[in-house]
C-alpha cells in the first residue's frame, strides 16, 4: 500500500484521510488483509462508508425524498419523513433507537452511536465490542462508549475498519469475490450496492495488476457480467451450485423408479435436474443484482 495508489483509487480523498490509512495499514496487514481480492474488498467498502475517503461521521441530513428511498418502510411518505428531514439527531434516534445494542429512541443512544470511522461503526453493541477488543491490545485506547466521538479520529478510524472486517470473517467473503454479501455484513442490507461494485471495479484498476480478480460489469471476455467468474463472485454461485448439485444427486438416488417410468437413464435424469438447478440458481442471483443496480 502506498501514497499513490491510494490517490489513484482515490483522488477526490482528503490527505489526512490517505495518511491515516497508510500509518494503521499494519493493522490490516496484521489481519489477513494481504492479497489482491482481500484488499480491494476492503478498500472498496470504506470508500462508500466514508464518502471516497473523506469523512470519518456519518452524515444524516437527508430530504424529505431521500428519507423515503433510504429507509422506505419507516418513512412511507412526505408527512413520516419531514419531522426528519435535516434533522440529524432526530433521524439517528428514530432509526437506530431499540437497535444494535441502543436503548430506545428517547435514549438517544441512536445519536450518541451513529456512525463514525472508515467503516462507519454504529450502535452501542459495536462500540462495545471494539472497545474492549482495543483495550486488550493497546495501553492507550479510549473507552469508546463513553467517548465514541474517538472513533471518528486516526489511528481508531481506521483500526475499527480493520476490528470489524476482521469480527466478521470478511476475508473469507473476499476470497469468494462476493461483494453482494460482504455489503449485507457491512452495511446490514444491499443499500448503496452499485456503488459499492463501482468502487470495487475502481480498486481492482490499481491492486489487481495479474487481473485475478472476478469483477462484475469489467470488460473483458471471462468477466463479462454473465461470466462464469462473475457468476461466481455472485453471492458464492460455484459453492451455491455445488450445494445444490449434491442434493440433487441425493434426490436422483432415490428416483429409479421415476427414471424407469420417463424411460431415461438414471445418469441423464441427474444431469439435467443439476442443469436445472444450477440455471434457477444463476437466474435468481442475477435477477436480484439487476434489481438492485439496474444492470
Amino acid at each position: 500500500m502506498d501514497i499513490d495508489q491510494l490517490r489513484r483509487f482515490a483522488p477526490g480523498a482528503k490527505p489526512h484521510v490517505l495518511d491515516g490509512i497508510l500509518a494503521g495499514w499494519h493493522f490490516a496487514e496484521a489481519a489477513g488483509i494481504t492479497t489482491p481480492k482481500r484488499v480491494i474488498q476492503f478498500m472498496a467498502q470504506l470508500f462508500v462508508e466514508s464518502g471516497g475517503l473523506r469523512v470519518t461521521e456519518e452524515n444524516l441530513r437527508y430530504s424529505v425524498k431521500r428519507l423515503q428511498v433510504v429507509w422506505p418502510s419507516r418513512f412511507k411518505s412526505d408527512r413520516d419523513a419531514a419531522p426528519f428531514a435535516n434533522n440529524p439527531a432526530a433521524l439517528a434516534n428514530r432509526v437506530y433507537g431499540g437497535r444494535m445494542g441502543n436503548g430506545p429512541e428517547a435514549s438517544s443512544d441512536g445519536w450518541r452511536y451513529r456512525g463514525r470511522g472508515l467503516k462507519q461503526l454504529t450502535g452501542k453493541a459495536n462500540f462495545r465490542a471494539f472497545s474492549a477488543w482495543a483495550r486488550q491490545r493497546f495501553p492507550d485506547a479510549p473507552d469508546f462508549v463513553a467517548d465514541p466521538d474517538r472513533v471518528a479520529e486516526f489511528p481508531w478510524a481506521f483500526v475499527s475498519a480493520v476490528w470489524f472486517w476482521d469480527a466478521n470473517g470478511l476475508n473469507r467473503l473476499a476470497d469468494k469475490d462476493d461483494t453482494l454479501a460482504i455489503t449485507k455484513k457491512v452495511n446490514g442490507g444491499l443499500n448503496g450496492l452499485a456503488d459499492r461494485r463501482a468502487a470495487v471495479r475502481k480498486a481492482a484498476e490499481v491492486w489487481d495488476e495479474a487481473g485475478e480478480v472476478s469483477v462484475i460489469g469489467r470488460k473483458t471476455p471471462s468477466r463479462t457480467p454473465i461470466g462464469w467468474k462473475a457468476i461466481a463472485a455472485s453471492a458464492g454461485g460455484v459453492s451455491g451450485a455445488a450445494a445444490q448439485s449434491y442434493e440433487v444427486v441425493q434426490l436422483a438416488q432415490n428416483a429409479r423408479t421415476f427414471s424407469d417410468l420417463l424411460g431415461i437413464p438414471l445418469l441423464v435424469l441427474v444431469l439435467l435436474l443439476i442443469v436445472a438447478g444450477l440455471g434457477a440458481y444463476i437466474y435468481w442471483n442475477r435477477r436480484q443484482m439487476a434489481e438492485v443496480e439496474k444492470i
